[in-house]
Order: C-alpha cells, then sequence, then structure tokens
C-alpha cells in the first residue's frame, strides 16, 4: 500500500455552490460535535480526518434484472469483469475559516473490484480542528505519467491509463437466460472534480470528532450509464429507471456485422434518437434527456456524461459542485 501524503492549511480549490442550506448544516453539525466532545468528557479539540475510496455494490455484484427500483427493467442483468478508475487529490476545508483546508494531492489507478470492503485511504490528516469540515471533494481526472498504480492493479492495465490519459477503462456484459451476451470493452477520458459533497440526507461534509478518527467514504457508482434520465435531484421524487437493451441494439450500429461486443465505435455512430425513446411508460423504459449538462447526440455522449457522475458521498450522498477536468 503506498503511503499517504498528508499537506495541511494547502491553498482551498475555488468552489461553485449549486445550493444555500449550508448555514443550516454547518449549526446542526456543530451541535453533534459538541455533544460528542460532552460526552467523551474531554477538552480536545483536535482529531483526525480520513476518506477512503470504496465501489458501489454495482460494481463488485452488478446489477440484477428485475422489477424492483434499482434493478434493470428490462431483462438484461448487467456484470463488470473490469473497472479501473483514476482517482485521487481529496481534499477538506472549512467554509467559514479559509486557513482550514487539507489536501492530498496523490492521484492512483484502482481497480474498483478489487479494493477492500473497508475501502483504501485516499486522504488522512491529523490535528485538524474539530468542527465541521463542510466542504469535501476529489476528482476523478484523466491519468497520466504522474498517476500512481494502486496495490492489485495490473501493471500492463495502469500503463494503457496513463498512456491514453483514462479517466476509467471498464469491460463487462450485459445478458439474459436465453440470449447470447453482449460485452463491451470501453476506454472512456472523462476527467471530473466534485466540491462540496453531501451524505445522504443532505448534509453537508462531514463533522470531524475530538480526540479520534473521523472516516467518511467517496464512493464510485457503477450503474449509471443504464439510467433513465441524469442523476439530478431526490430520486424518490423523480425516479430513475435502469435499462441496458439499448447496450444491445447499439450493436453493429456502425454498419459493421453485429458480433455481440459493442465498441466505442458503435456507440459514437447510434443515434440518441434511436438509443432513448422518449415516449412510454416505465416499463418501456423510455428516457428523459433534457436535463444531461451537454447535448446527447449520440449513445457515446450518453454514456460520457453518465460517467462524469459517478462520484459520491457516504453512499447514497451527491457532490453539489461537478466540474469537467
Amino acid at each position: 500500500m503506498n503511503p499517504i501524503d498528508m499537506t495541511e492549511h494547502a491553498r482551498p480549490r475555488p468552489l461553485a455552490p449549486r445550493f444555500a442550506h449550508d448555514g443550516l448544516v454547518l449549526l446542526a453539525g456543530l451541535g453533534v460535535l459538541a455533544t460528542l466532545v460532552g460526552c467523551e468528557g474531554s477538552t480536545a479539540s483536535t482529531g483526525t480526518l480520513q476518506l477512503n475510496l470504496k465501489p458501489e455494490a454495482s460494481i463488485t455484484d452488478g446489477v440484477e434484472a428485475g422489477t424492483a427500483m434499482e434493478s434493470i427493467l428490462d431483462g438484461w442483468t448487467l456484470t463488470y469483469s473490469q473497472f479501473l478508475a483514476t482517482v485521487g487529490n481529496a481534499r477538506a476545508s472549512v467554509s467559514t475559516d479559509p486557513s482550514l483546508s487539507v489536501s492530498d494531492p496523490t492521484v492512483r489507478v484502482f481497480d474498483m473490484r478489487g479494493l477492500s470492503s473497508l475501502g483504501f485511504p485516499v486522504g488522512r490528516w491529523e490535528g485538524l480542528d474539530a468542527t465541521l469540515w463542510d466542504r469535501i471533494g476529489y476528482d476523478i481526472p484523466a491519468a497520466n505519467a504522474d498517476t500512481l498504480c494502486a496495490d492489485g492493479v495490473d501493471p500492463t492495465a495502469c500503463d494503457t491509463m496513463r498512456t491514453e490519459g483514462l479517466s476509467y477503462w471498464i469491460k463487462g456484459q450485459i445478458s439474459q437466460p436465453t440470449m447470447t451476451p453482449v460485452t463491451f470493452d470501453w476506454k472512456i477520458a472523462a476527467g471530473e472534480g466534485y466540491d462540496q459533497c453531501t451524505t445522504p440526507d443532505g448534509s453537508s461534509g462531514i463533522a470531524v470528532a475530538a480526540g479520534g478518527t473521523t472516516q467518511a467514504d467517496l464512493v464510485i457508482h457503477g450503474d449509471h450509464f443504464v439510467f433513465s434520465r441524469y442523476p439530478t435531484g431526490d430520486e424518490s421524487l423523480m425516479p430513475i429507471y435502469r435499462c441496458a437493451q439499448w447496450i444491445a441494439n447499439a450493436d453493429g450500429a456502425d454498419g459493421s456485422t453485429p458480433d455481440n461486443n459493442v465498441t466505442m465505435e458503435e456507440l459514437q455512430a447510434f443515434s440518441a434518437a434511436d438509443a432513448f425513446p422518449t415516449m412510454g411508460d416505465a416499463a418501456m423504459c423510455h428516457y428523459d434527456l433534457g436535463q444531461f449538462p451537454d447535448p446527447v447526440n449520440t449513445a457515446w455522449d450518453y454514456v460520457i456524461q453518465m460517467m462524469r457522475s459517478l462520484g459520491h458521498f457516504q453512499g447514497e450522498g451527491d457532490c453539489q459542485d461537478r466540474h469537467d477536468l
């Protein structure tokens, strides 16, 4: 395991806030912190923050076909044989005090399928003020010559990530019991930065407890490119359906002979109008293409933008500032 670099009081990255509830969250977080200190009977004013990188179960276990909200509705099951991701530049700061800012510039290529269930520490800082660190961020950039290879990553695959400037390299298949599986092997250069990360209940950042180690998870999701819409807003109010038929339909879209393997070239030739019907009921997997940050003209546009949305915080928590790198 590579050592963690620690750099305290680094200059914070400029942020572009999208939501204005942080003041309330700050008061709530400080209240929790006061309770923790009181319970411990300690007067310590500092603690340790550790940010761990973890994969969502959709990466390690796949996504099953079914009728549940998080199942694939059109009969396909998605599984991965490889899921490499370039992750790093973990950071944390306090919005009310610019001097309270830490970062770790290390960037690594990770085998997300092979990570321990405990995750990998991509940032650890000791001696932090025991307060609400309400600005958590990290990057999934394009790999380069300075990018490290995390333990467990195939060296040849890691070199490919670095020389081709990839953010992700994923391989897998969609399958149905009575059909030939459809495979894919996609190299994706779609760097994205994530800041102002919130917990699933919408609270900003994490409160560092006095006298101990507070841990938080940076979570990479693996099912967004089978979503029926771009992941913004509350999914319970704006349902997202999961459908994969469009991948099978892309086979041969560039004029090549269909071979049950979908390439990037086929996705680039597959028009969004043909890939993603916008009319029909949920069971027919209709799509809403209007909320994407950029126009979706092809299936490849859809994949690239969905891949830019994979970074999350504390499980299902979102990051309110997503920006292309």
